[in-house]
């Protein structure tokens, strides 16, 4: 006979600090640092803390948007979700889980008025790990890159 299923209470706690600065109309940076607690009621309480760096830069044509992030978490319990810019019309919001580093960098060029060509390279480092992911997504080592090119012609 299976064991039913029994309610047990949780409890979650953010604490976030964010510093944001601009040096200009052309360059700025955010500085963030982030704490999460998570605690079943019957389990001991894990907790999750990242450290971020943001930079922004517009040059004419060129726009680079990058972050080195270190987080380290006890479990994915107490995993940190944080927005990451992207290239137009996608949406990037990863969980930050166990012990490491994510980088990105996000460049744009507008080749004229119209035309625009982006590219987003997003690099996950677990210094604790010998995989990465779960189930069928499972990635057998210590890194994940993404790479996202995109074309976009405005009408």
């Amino acid at each position: 006979a299976t064991k039913p299923a029994t309610m047990v209470s949780t409890h979650r706690s953010i604490a976030l600090l964010n510093l944001e600065h601009s040096f200009s109309k052309r360059i700025s940076i955010q500085s963030r640092l982030q704490k999460n607690d998570f605690k079943y009621e019957t389990l001991n309480k894990s907790n999750g803390y990242m450290a971020m760096q943001d930079l922004s830069l517009d040059l004419k044509n060129w726009q680079f948007n990058g972050r080195f992030a270190y987080f380290n978490t006890d479990s994915y319990d107490s995993r940190i979700y944080a927005y990451e810019r992207d290239v137009l019309y996608a949406v990037s919001f990863p969980a930050y889980a166990n012990k490491g580093f994510r980088t990105y960098l996000v460049a744009r060029y507008d080749l004229t008025p119209d035309v625009s060509l982006s590219c987003r390279i997003a690099r996950t480092t677990l210094t604790d790990a010998t995989s990465i992911g779960s189930g069928l997504d499972t990635i057998e080592g210590r890194f994940k890159t993404d790479v996202k090119i995109q074309l976009v012609w405005r009408n």
